[in-house]
């Protein structure tokens, strides 16, 4: 990677870091919240702890969860007995879940620390599994934090993540925002630019990225993860050239029957929820693994 790169690569970490450090309350709120945003989070959550249960992991198992945000997750696996390393680039949100534990008496349960998700310090094959939810899509470089953390998950371990899914119901039928359009609207955009018709777009909050089930299944593999099980989740908000185009109360009953279709492997919708949730396994004799195995990058 060229130092140009590097550069590039933090400053747009930075621009991530400093945009959550001005959330840590609402995403304190949101697991707590009403609405269908909030639904579809808690959602998320509950979908991910489910999994985790049905692996059936050794009570004081050690597990990793990259992205910590407000710690309900990492105290949840505390609580069913697991040991947790819970990390965040974001300072505020490591205190926040440092308190989160405090206050249920799992102080020694839960181990808390800032950690950059592309240079974790842990040792290889450290945990378990590692979790991180709603952190992959907000990364300059996401494939990189894939590999470390299947660097540091143990042979036959396991990866919870989730990805912001390029080819959700709501984005492909609104024209402004529909992925097959996008070649044809910068296209436009970039013509419009040039006779002076359109200013060149503002400074803007940074925003997730998303990726197809398949680019998000080559990511995996690429570092020595296989998809075991996906779910794709959340039909919120329908809009119309960016226009919201239900009430809330619409929205959250539409969203109820296209999530109801995609549990039951409806066809078609369901791979096209807002987010896919991706429990994956290592490989132990992946090419891309056996390197990792043989020496240890990390802090002792």
């Amino acid at each position: 990677m060229s130092l140009r790169a590097v550069v590039s690569t933090e400053e747009a970490q930075r621009r991530v870091d400093g945009y959550f450090a001005t959330q840590v309350s609402a995403w304190t709120d949101i697991y707590n919240g009403a609405g269908l945003v909030a639904s579809i989070y808690q959602r998320r959550l509950a979908v991910s702890l489910r999994w985790i249960a049905e692996l059936a992991l050794a009570p004081g198992e050690r597990l990793l969860e990259v992205g910590c945000g407000a710690g309900l997750a990492a105290v949840t696996l505390a609580q069913r007995g697991f040991v947790v390393d819970a990390v965040d680039t974001v300072g505020e949100m490591v205190q926040r879940t440092r308190q989160a534990a405090a206050e249920a008496g799992l102080a020694q349960r839960v181990k808390t620390a800032v950690e950059d998700a592309h240079h974790l310090t842990f040792p290889d094959a450290t945990f378990q599994l590692v979790l991180a939810l709603g952190v992959l899509p907000w990364l300059p470089a996401p494939r990189q934090a894939l590999g470390e953390m299947a660097r540091v998950v143990r042979p036959d371990g396991y990866v919870l993540v989730s990805a912001d899914n390029r080819w959700r119901l709501t984005d492909l039928l609104d024209p402004w925002r529909s992925p097959p359009l996008d070649p044809i609207k910068g296209a436009a955009g970039a013509v419009l630019r040039q006779l002076g018709l359109r200013r060149p777009p503002p400074h803007r909050e940074p925003s997730p990225q998303a990726v197809s089930i398949t680019e998000f299944d080559r990511s995996l593999w690429s570092v020595g993860l296989r998809r075991v099980k996906t779910t794709t989740l959340g039909f919120a908000h329908f809009t119309f050239f960016n226009r919201h185009l239900f009430t809330g109360a619409t929205s959250a009953k539409l969203h109820c029957v296209l999530q109801r279709w995609a549990d039951r492997n409806v066809p078609v919708f369901r791979m096209l929820g807002n987010q896919h949730i991706v429990l994956a396994q290592k490989v132990s004799n992946h090419p891309a693994v056996a390197p990792a195995t043989q020496t240890d990058r990390g802090r002792t």
